[in-house]
């Protein structure tokens, strides 16, 4: 099982499911992740975190923290 935290720069994924149901899962579904949507990481910041995601025609900022929760497949 890989989570949206595993993939690099360049990797696309479709989400298969948002783990987390409290603040955070709430938060990731607001921002369009939800099961189906596919994204692609676009980099992420010199310390690895946050990581850039773009998810349809919306780039995002994701912690390493809160990216665990997105369950993806490539």
């Amino acid at each position: 099982m890989k989570t949206l935290n595993d993939l690099t720069k360049g990797d696309c994924a479709t989400v298969v499911r948002v783990t987390d149901d409290n603040q955070v899962g709430r938060r990731m579904r607001e921002m369009g992740i939800v099961s189906g949507t596919s994204l692609q990481v676009l980099g992420e910041a010199p310390l690895r975190d946050p990581i850039v995601v773009k998810v349809f025609d919306t780039v995002l900022s994701v912690r390493r923290s809160e990216a665990i929760c997105v369950v993806v497949e490539r």
